[in-house]
């Protein structure tokens, strides 16, 4: 097992850590409310893994990332023009990724088609800039990426639109009335696992290099 494998490994045992530490007591108050959000965080873990953004490696400018290889594109679609690499499976990839966040998001937050379009844009950007000090070295934001993934999120308010009331009315039924079990951690025990996930952070990053 290589050393990003490992580190790999230890996020995801720290996503399951952090959201039964906090998440599953706010959405614990009956089963709907548990599934529908716990889907959404799932999604998002999966969103972090496949932008590689997981592995998580804080970045150390001349340390542990080159910031002379930072790529910054701002013209739409460059790639497309200029007949680049796999760029119609990028964009459909980019559209794809986006597609269940324009789903998802208005069906647990009862957001409109102008705050989902716009929460999809901020997370888009957002997966764009942390990618330019990725473990895994993209070092690259793309302006086409950001427009792929709002028109992902664009389809995605669409089908909700079509089926999100029979959804949430199927899920209201069947789940709406079940209780969960719950339990409680103390804000020490928290303090201090949270302390472990931030140190076996810092040293990752700091061993990266030597590797």
């Amino acid at each position: 097992m290589n050393f990003f494998s490992i580190c790999t490994l230890l996020d995801c045992i720290a996503a399951i850590i952090i959201y039964f530490l906090f998440f599953f007591p706010k959405w614990n108050r009956n089963l709907y409310e548990l599934f529908i959000k716990s889907c959404l965080y799932i999604y998002g873990c999966c969103v972090l893994y496949v932008t590689a953004i997981i592995p998580v490696i804080i970045p150390i400018p001349f340390f542990n990332m080159d910031i002379s290889q930072i790529h910054i594109n701002l013209v739409p679609y460059i790639d497309y023009l200029n007949s680049n690499g796999d760029f119609i499976r990028q964009i459909l990839l980019n559209i794809l990724m986006l597609v269940p966040f324009g789903i998802m998001y208005p069906f647990i937050y009862r957001k409109n088609f102008k705050s989902t379009i716009i929460s999809g844009l901020i997370v888009s950007i957002c997966i764009e800039l942390i990618q330019l000090v990725s473990a895994r070295q993209f070092s690259s934001c793309d302006i086409t990426d950001i427009i792929n993934n709002g028109l992902g999120v664009f389809i995605g308010y669409i089908i909700y639109k079509i089926g999100g009331k029979s959804v949430k009315r199927f899920l209201s039924q069947l789940l709406e009335n079940k209780k969960v079990k719950t339990f409680s951690i103390s804000k020490r025990t928290k303090t201090i696992i949270l302390a472990i996930i931030v140190i076996q952070l810092i040293i990752r990053s700091i061993v990266m290099p030597l590797i």
